[in-house]
């Protein structure tokens, strides 16, 4: 038996194994837990915490902040994880200043890099308003409204002067005013 240190016969790798062995610890465990002597790449982790959907969607199935979006750790700053898979399937550059990674699917978690796409905010909107999704936040959901359904509907079709009306349901004359003329509660 000889004492002869024997390397590791990975790659580059110099590091010594271990009797009997042709992989230094590293690579063994790497080859053992994985299948594989090198790494898995960023977005092959990635692609891993993620689940297909039946609508094709790739959903992120890790942390997400509360408006659904997926976030991970990246270069050592937390990043949105449909920005990086942007990001890395095109060549790894970085987003432009001022430019979004859109989804054509509309769902936050999708990390599918077919439902991808860069564009600018007026873009994003201008596809929320192609595709009707725009947050209805009008009427009674507004905000700011002080009043029902029900009461717009009242003041519109009263016969009574604006001020009256404004005291009675405690707003302004002019928001009044803006409901009788259609301004406001275009919808009634």
């Amino acid at each position: 038996m000889s004492n002869e240190l024997k390397i590791c016969c990975a790659g580059m790798c110099s590091k010594p194994t271990k009797t009997r062995d042709k992989y230094c610890s590293m690579h063994r465990a790497r080859l053992s837990r994985h299948g594989r002597l090198d790494k898995e790449t960023y977005i092959e982790t990635i692609f891993k915490k993620s689940k297909l959907m039946p609508n094709g969607c790739i959903e992120w199935q890790g942390y997400k902040n509360k408006l659904g979006y997926g976030r991970r750790r990246f270069n050592g700053e937390k990043q949105l994880v449909h920005r990086m898979v942007y990001m890395l399937i095109h060549g790894g550059n970085p987003i432009p200043f001022g430019l979004l990674v859109c989804h054509t699917c509309d769902n936050p978690s999708c990390i599918n890099p077919a439902h991808l796409f860069l564009g600018t905010q007026a873009d994003n909107r201008q596809d929320c308003i192609n595709k009707n999704r725009q947050r209805a936040a009008s009427g009674e959901k507004h905000w700011a409204s002080k009043l029902t359904e029900v009461q717009a509907r009242r003041i519109k079709s009263s016969p009574l002067l604006s001020d009256i009306l404004a005291k009675t349901y405690g707003v302004t004359v002019e928001t009044v005013y803006n409901i009788k003329k259609g301004r406001t509660w275009k919808h009634l």
